[in-house]
């Protein structure tokens, strides 16, 4: 050993030596309380408890407008529930519905555009042909059809 002082350290042995006088910032911010002892601390407390508060006068439209905000997202993201079902179609009827979708999606503006599926066109498809049925009755283009159709293949 050269020049008398201690005996030079492994990397590892150095690294748990720092780690050991670091202190805990982040524990100390979070986990304790403070007395002043963290520079600047009392500053940061002061500039957020200003900052946080609405300016005078404006306390009532802000609660208003953000309680409105708050509704229209909560109404917003309310989706219908849904069922799963399973149905066979015919494959002519299979591919006019995906004939169907691709149009649809075309002449749809946009921005919903993704949100236009084959769930969402038979969904509405079976609410018109239900509301027709239940107002017209023998007369509706559901009840019609599939007597049209039942008479066909009793004919074949």
């Amino acid at each position: 050993m050269i020049g008398g002082g201690p005996a030079p350290r492994s990397g590892m042995e150095a690294m748990g030596d720092a780690k050991k006088r670091e202190k805990d910032l982040l524990g100390e911010l979070l986990g304790q309380e403070h007395d002043g002892d963290v520079p600047g601390m009392d500053e940061l407390d002061r500039l957020i408890h200003r900052w946080s508060k609405p300016p005078p006068g404006r306390d009532a439209k802000r609660s208003e407008a953000g309680a409105k905000a708050t509704r229209s997202r909560s109404v917003k993201r309310k989706r219908p529930k849904k069922k799963k079902s399973t149905h066979y179609l015919a494959t002519e009827t299979f591919n006019e519905l995906d004939q169907a979708k691709k149009a649809i999606r075309s002449l749809a503006p946009s921005k919903i555009r993704a949100g236009i599926s084959k769930s969402l066109i038979v969904d509405s498809a079976l609410k018109l042909l239900l509301e027709d049925f239940e107002d017209k009755g023998e007369d509706s283009i559901l009840l019609q059809k599939i007597l049209k159709e039942k008479q066909q293949r009793k004919k074949s």
